[in-house]
């Protein structure tokens, strides 16, 4: 990981040399990885990475947009779902933001960061 700095209304990191490439607003791992369901994540992919080894901006608090894996509505608790998507929190899932507004499945939602 980087040097953080603040950016994008929090503070971002960067991530050496991405393991595949991964769309920009998606959870991802420490390695640069789309987040796995349920799992703790680094932060939310700033931009697209459409080569593995490139570097990517994460920004891990604060307030961005994150693609839904299923509808969402204001204040749910929200975990990494599959392919890095947000979704609320299920059963022992690790919360890693809160909707700050309604979207729909595939939709990008604004969130803040936990």
């Amino acid at each position: 990981m980087g040097v953080i700095k603040p950016e994008h209304g929090g503070k971002t990191i960067t991530i050496t040399d991405a393991p595949a490439p991964v769309d920009k607003q998606l959870f991802v791992d420490a390695t640069g990885a789309a987040g796995t369901s349920g799992d703790d994540v680094a932060g939310i992919n700033m931009l697209d990475i459409t080569t593995t080894g490139n570097d990517m901006t994460v920004q891990i608090n604060g307030t961005a947009h994150v693609i839904a894996g299923a509808a969402l509505t204001e204040n749910d608790q929200l975990q990494c779902g599959t392919g890095g998507k947000a979704v609320p929190v299920i059963g022992t899932g690790r919360r890693v933001a809160v909707a700050l507004e309604t979207g729909a499945l595939n939709g990008v939602v604004l969130v803040k960061i936990i």
